[in-house]
């Protein structure tokens, strides 16, 4: 009995040394599969609203940003053809500003121009229409990136867009900027899961589709998440304000006639850039004074969050507009 007890005791030992590296090859070869099965479809990455792919986004090594687009891509999103440039933005490669007045435009996918062609985004419309009464040269940088937040578009500034050391930033600013994804619960090993492994999106996909229980909802905080935009919005208010960066803020409603009338948006963020003597434009009231329907700004698939090449001219317009009444804007300059 012994002599049995003592043999099995090395291949007991055996089994517990090798089960831990039979476990991590057939999570690696689930992760490859995963990887090959799900290539072409869309899996959105959660607590994050946007998928990742290896041709325009990426994750990002810049803590808090969590993704941004590909340096030099050629692609297409939605049918339009993008193509970016060496800092991952959608625009041309930018060098010494020699005497041009710049403006940064952050936002997520309305300041980038998602579903129309980049000439027909209110970026470029808006640099065509201030050529045309600017004393000096004006450039026009767009920096949005879709599915960004406030807290994403602060930092994107700060670790990228700051080098083109404007004169003016705008920031394009929709009602889910407060929202989480910004605050997720959890920032360890689920997390570094939500975000890098192919399988487990796969295997939680499945099982909240089949056992909901199981996985619940996503894990967002609410309250946090808007307690941490106060916060860096005020921070990031402050530092333009040291730098001597003027601020402009672009409101922008969800397209749609009921909602135009009664937008949530107001009670958040008015009252914040009104104590903070930060200027703001109100698109909702734009589209309403035309007298027109709010369909004839939407894309052709009827999106109420994106404009179409009429909507983005409007807004292109109106911007321009408040910097022809309000040039000392754009002349200030940065004291960098």
């Amino acid at each position: 009995m012994e002599q049995k007890t003592g043999r099995r005791l090395p291949r007991l030992l055996f089994a517990a040394a090798v089960l831990p590296l039979a476990l991590i090859v057939m999570a690696g070869l689930g992760e490859v599969g995963a990887r090959l099965f799900i290539r072409h479809q869309t899996i959105q990455i959660e607590p994050f609203r946007i998928a990742l792919d290896n041709v325009l986004h990426r994750r990002s090594a810049i803590l808090d940003l969590y993704w941004e687009m590909v340096p030099h891509a050629n692609a297409t999103l939605h049918d339009v053809p993008v193509a970016t440039n060496s800092l991952g933005f959608r625009d041309r490669d930018y060098g010494p500003k020699d005497g041009a007045r710049r403006i940064v435009m952050l936002g997520d996918s309305i300041t980038f121009g998602a579903m129309v062609p980049a000439e027909e985004s209110h970026p470029r419309v808006l640099e065509s229409l201030l050529k045309q009464w600017s004393p000096e040269p004006v450039e026009v940088i767009n920096c949005g990136v879709c599915g960004y937040n406030f807290i994403q578009d602060a930092v994107n500034y700060e670790a990228k867009a700051d080098q083109y050391a404007p004169d003016l930033i705008t920031v394009g600013f929709f009602m889910d900027d407060i929202d989480p994804p910004y605050v997720p619960q959890q920032r360890g090993l689920v997390l570094q899961l939500e975000l890098r492994s192919q399988l487990y999106r796969l295997l939680k996909l499945r099982l909240r589709t089949h056992w909901p229980s199981l996985v619940g909802s996503q894990s967002f905080v609410p309250a946090a998440a808007e307690t941490a935009f106060k916060s860096r919005l005020l921070d990031f208010i402050r530092r333009r304000e040291v730098e001597g960066i003027h601020l402009l803020f672009i409101i922008h409603p969800m397209l749609d006639q009921q909602w135009l009338r009664n937008d949530p948006i107001a009670g958040t963020i008015q009252p914040l850039l009104n104590q903070w003597k930060v200027p703001y434009l109100e698109m909702d009231k734009i589209y309403l004074a035309t007298g027109r329907p709010i369909t004839d700004f939407q894309t052709p698939e009827k999106d109420n969050v994106h404009p179409n090449a009429l909507g983005h001219r409007l807004i292109a317009e109106t911007i321009n507009a408040y910097l022809r009444e309000h040039p000392e804007l754009l002349t200030a300059g940065s004291t960098r």
